[in-house]
């Protein structure tokens, strides 16, 4: 064995005994390091068991809840449980009416835009009449005294029917319905200059609206009122609303697109969001229930009535009914009486020949769906809109001695249904006397 060969020998043998040194003493080191790390880990842990939480006094954020305006079912301004007995004076007369306590209905103000401000005057005052007044409470209220209806608002709209039965006999005729124009005049000329108002003259189908919004209650625009009002039902040829000036933004159900008369002149008010409503009118009327011409005979036979009886009615019986009222007007004329109005042909039939026989009438439209379709249109205008149930007054027309038979009972129970069902009052009117004439 050479040199080499004896020192890479020596070399090997010395090798495992400094390895094995090595390695012991490093397991030594680690595993004094893997016991002191363990003992910090285990203190830390313990140490984080060991603390608490202590509650403070810090005030916390709170969510601020917002008011959901969610419109309101028709059932909660609907049927009540027990509706009150209708009170009714048949021998009302506006003229006593000033006399009596009458309920103030009271309505929060809204503010007017810059536009509706200007031009404004300071005009104003209370009136005097009959049985009406009105007068500025404050800045865009007004105070008013429909025929002994009392209320405030801001935003006012006045309803005049101008159907016939304004103007029968038993009412005072063309006169009595001339003097309930000028009271309406006159009542907006006692307004604030600062409430804004409409009128609206409606018959069956036309509602006829002095102006497309409303307007403040200025000097020009009470002139443009007086003139405009002036021409309806002022002669017998030119009776009714004239024209028909209002289209619902939507319908409103179940009557829908049937809606007429009453109804559709309320619908033209809750569409402008009046507060106040004021009513004067003399007849409820409903259209007939959608209906087909087979159902229609149908509707006739079982009510012993036949097709050839109603060709004979509408070729004859109408045509003797116009000739009839041409020869009446002539000889009133001739006597100084104004014309004579009628309702519709069907009542003046059975004023006029008693024994005649008439047409069965089919179903129309009644008092519960019309007073659902009314509530329908208050949720979308108004509680929809976060404003509160207008009130609406209605003054049913009658004549100074003219007593409520059953059917005015049951007018004057509906429209007392709708005033009470929208906060407003109801009231029966005495015209004037009943023009006299005798039929020749």
């Amino acid at each position: 064995m050479g040199l080499m060969d004896r020192i890479k020998g020596v070399k090997n043998q010395g090798r495992p005994h400094w390895t094995r040194n090595a390695a012991l003493v490093s397991l030594a080191v680690h595993a004094l390091l893997l016991l002191a790390a363990g003992s910090i880990v285990a203190v830390k842990v313990y140490k984080q068991q060991q603390t608490t939480f202590v509650g403070g006094d810090r005030e916390r954020p709170r969510l601020e809840l917002r008011k959901l305006r969610i419109p309101i079912t028709v059932k909660n301004m609907q049927r009540r449980s027990a509706r009150p007995s209708v009170q009714i004076n048949p021998r009302l007369a506006a003229r006593t009416m000033a006399d009596q306590a009458m309920p103030d209905v009271s309505m929060p103000a809204r503010e007017l835009g810059g536009d509706m401000l200007s031009g404004l005057d300071l005009g104003g005052g209370g009136v005097e009449g009959l049985g009406t007044g009105g007068g500025s409470l404050g800045f865009g209220i007004s105070s008013v005294n429909f025929f002994g209806v009392k209320s405030e608002g801001e935003r006012v709209m006045f309803l005049v029917s101008t159907w016939s039965g304004m103007m029968v006999d038993d009412r005072g005729g063309i006169p009595a319905y001339t003097k309930v124009k000028e009271e309406i005049v006159r009542l907006i000329n006692g307004m604030s200059p600062a409430t804004v108002f409409n009128v609206a003259m409606f018959d069956i189908n036309k509602v006829n609206m002095f102006s497309r919004d409303m307007v403040p209650a200025t000097k020009d625009n009470r002139r443009r009122v007086s003139d405009w009002i002036e021409p309806f039902n002022t002669e017998y040829g030119q009776r009714g609303a004239r024209e028909n000036n209002f289209y619902p933004r939507r319908t409103y159900e179940p009557v829908g697109e049937d809606i007429c008369h009453q109804t559709k002149a309320l619908l033209a008010a809750f569409e402008q969001q009046a507060d106040s409503v004021f009513m004067i009118i003399a007849d409820r009327w409903s259209k007939r229930e959608p209906i087909t011409e087979e159902e229609l005979v149908d509707f006739w036979e079982d009510h012993g009535w036949s097709v050839e009886e109603q060709q004979h009615w509408e070729d004859v019986i109408v045509p003797r009914v116009q000739d009839e009222l041409e020869r009446i007007n002539r000889d009133r004329k001739k006597k100084g009486l104004p014309p004579k109005v009628i309702r519709h042909t069907y009542e003046f039939v059975g004023e006029r020949w008693p024994d005649m026989e008439r047409p069965p009438i089919p179903p129309h439209y009644d008092e519960e769906q019309q007073l659902e379709t009314l509530e329908e249109a208050v949720i979308y205008n108004f509680r929809r809109e976060g404003l509160g149930i207008p009130s609406v007054n209605i003054i049913l027309f009658r004549g100074e001695d003219e007593d409520l038979d059953r059917r005015d009972q049951r007018t004057a129970a509906f429209f007392d249904d709708i005033s009470d069902e929208f906060k407003g009052r109801f009231r029966v009117l005495e015209g004037l006397e009943a023009i006299e004439y005798d039929y020749e």
